[in-house]
């Protein structure tokens, strides 16, 4: 009896939210089991992880997955995607499955594949979290992926539209959140940096940021992402990906956050993202720009927001607030309520129980009556 995590990576630093998501989960007494694709290598940094039971192959495993038409069908399905050797390994965890598990992937992407196929040969239901670049960037295999979970699930309401507009799927509202009392007090009001969280990928705007803090008389930018070393400048500090702590540090150090959000060429683009809920919470403003789905967690009352790709719109944002520190006061502990409020670890572990026991889940809804209000 567990819920079996099919991951596309794990470990990795830039899927935090899943993991304090699983442990949350298992923090309510539902055991938890873990089948990972692959792993990135800033995944050696991570400094907590749930207590995953990883699946291993068992012996009977393939036969037992091949067995029937449904089990036949899921192989071959998987071996078209994922080819004959990884075809085999997935079916080989079939036997370390148990009758009563359920199979959970985030993303709808190649662990969700895995999740299906193993469902289809195992007889269990899984389900999915939809984030974004799964869903705005699509693999062929999607619309199949939906229809076939017993539980979808999103994390923002445009989302949610989106996907019933796109392919008649009603998806569940259940929004990432965090620890609160993770997040050391920031100042934003002191002469703090602007701090930034991601990694550098188009969809972040990460670039425009690096051009934009040298145009601010004062104002100095230390950015936690895998950024090239070249493009750093005396007002720039590029500090790689880093661990939980020592973000918890760097917002405790910083006086705004800032993540200039834009629709990538290939149509990629970030949810609600995560680092700037964290920052909310330590009680940091935000400087980021007015895509769709964004305005689930900021407005003019936490954040700055300006149009996305405009860097003279974005500089005028951050001589602004960097000219304005009790303003940055204000909009940070506005922030730190909206996360209260909504965007907590409890309550996404939550939401994820509850859609499960609804398509009647057994160990879901006895975690929440044992804990119906958290840990």
């Amino acid at each position: 009896m567990a819920l079996v995590y099919v991951l596309r990576y794990f470990p990795t630093l830039t899927e935090t939210f899943v993991y304090r998501e699983a442990a949350e989960v298992a923090a309510r007494g539902l055991p938890l089991g873990l089948v990972a694709l692959g792993a990135r290598a800033d995944g050696a940094a991570l400094t907590d992880a749930p207590p995953w039971t990883p699946l291993r192959p068992t012996p009977g495993g393939l036969l037992h997955a091949v067995e029937g038409a449904a089990g036949r069908e899921a192989l071959r399905a998987l071996q078209g995607r994922q080819g004959l050797k990884r075809a085999l390994r997935a079916a080989a965890l079939v036997g370390g499955l148990g009758p009563e598990d359920a199979l959970h992937a985030h993303f709808a992407g190649e662990g969700a594949e895995w999740a299906q196929a193993l469902a289809a040969a195992s007889g269990l239901p899984y389900g999915v979290t939809v984030h974004a670049v799964d869903l705005f960037r699509p693999r062929p295999s999607l619309e199949a992926v939906l229809r076939g979970a017993a539980v979808v699930l999103t994390v923002s309401r445009y989302n949610a539209e989106a996907l019933e507009r796109r392919y008649g799927v009603r998806a569940q509202v259940v929004r990432c959140g965090v620890n609160p009392e993770r997040w050391a007090a920031a100042r934003p009001e002191g002469d703090g940096p602007a701090v930034s969280v991601g990694r550098f990928v188009p969809k972040k705007g990460l670039d425009l940021l690096i051009r934009a803090v040298p145009q601010v008389p004062g104002l100095r930018a230390r950015l936690a992402t895998d950024a090239p070393a070249d493009l750093a400048s005396p007002a720039v500090e590029l500090l790689g990906l880093r661990p939980t702590p020592e973000i918890v540090a760097l917002y405790q150090s910083a006086s705004m956050f800032v993540l200039p959000c834009r629709v990538a060429p290939d149509g990629d683009r970030d949810g609600v993202p995560v680092a700037m809920m964290e920052a909310m919470a330590a009680g940091l403003p935000v400087v980021t720009t007015s895509l769709p789905g964004l305005e689930e967690l900021v407005d003019e009352r936490t954040a700055w927001i300006v149009p996305p790709d405009d860097e003279a719109a974005l500089v005028e944002a951050l001589r602004d607030a960097w000219g304005h520190p009790e303003e940055r006061r204000r909009r940070g502990e506005a922030g730190r309520a909206r996360v209260l409020e909504g965007f907590t670890v409890a309550g996404q572990a939550e939401g994820l129980l509850r859609a499960w026991a609804e398509v009647g889940w057994g160990p879901a809804a006895e975690a929440l009556r044992v804990h119906p209000g958290g840990r």
